[in-house]
């Protein structure tokens, strides 16, 4: 780290490391005191705003750009296409949520889908090999 206590090795968000990737990711918003934001989200100001409200809103705001510069290093290109146009850190993080935690339950249905296809084709080659050996024994 150096001196304003920025992480020099942020983990890229790539397609495959989705998971270590949000834990990694909570921990960098945590020790940079943001992950408030990036949970919760901005809040709203209204026009009869005392000027406590407002120094806490403009607080709030520093804080979701700089959650948001955090996302912005540490993805890739094509992530970063997908939360570019994301109003706020919040709405950026639901972004990723969605596309990467879909692509993981996908992954894992295609998995089971290949692992059966596979018993499938497995069974009927033992089936020929036992005969095989069978006929061989005689």
């Amino acid at each position: 780290m150096g001196q304003s206590d920025f992480p020099a090795n942020l983990p890229i968000l790539g397609g495959k490391n989705w998971n270590r990737w949000r834990v990694q990711m909570a921990a960098i918003m945590g020790f940079q005191e943001v992950s408030e934001i990036v949970e919760e989200g901005l809040p709203t100001l209204t026009e009869q705003a005392t000027e406590e409200q407002k120094t806490h809103y403009k607080e709030s705001k520093k804080k979701d750009c700089k959650a948001m510069f955090l996302l912005h290093q540490c993805v890739d290109e094509a992530h970063f296409d997908k939360i570019s146009k994301a109003g706020s850190t919040k709405e950026a993080w639901e972004v990723m949520q969605k596309c990467n935690e879909g692509a993981e339950q996908f992954k894992k249905v295609r998995l089971q889908t290949m692992r059966r296809q596979y018993e499938l084709v497995k069974c009927p080659i033992a089936m020929k090999n036992i005969g095989l050996f069978g006929a061989l024994k005689a």
